[in-house]
């Protein structure tokens, strides 16, 4: 029950609870946008350290790919132009 609480309360409300931890503005916009995500987690209750990690694959996945890519070939042949 508390977690569907908090999960309301943050979704509804995020400026005005990042506004209880802090006065700077650019801590409310970024803690905003992390509640945004934890508070979903929270509706659903899914474990936020689940969360927080497929949150931090995205680059090591993004870079794995561009990697694969890479060694392929077709990266560079699409890149450059072979008329000129």
């Amino acid at each position: 029950m508390f977690s569907f609480a908090f999960a309301v309360t943050v979704l509804l409300a995020l400026e005005w609870v990042m506004g209880l931890y802090s006065d700077s503005p650019e801590i409310i916009k970024g803690g905003s946008e992390y509640l945004r995500i934890i508070g979903w987690a929270y509706l659903f209750q899914v474990p936020v350290v689940f969360v927080l990690v497929l949150m931090k694959l995205d680059e090591p996945l993004k870079a794995l790919l561009c990697l694969i890519r890479l060694k392929s070939g077709r990266w560079i042949k699409q890149v450059t132009r072979e008329e000129l």
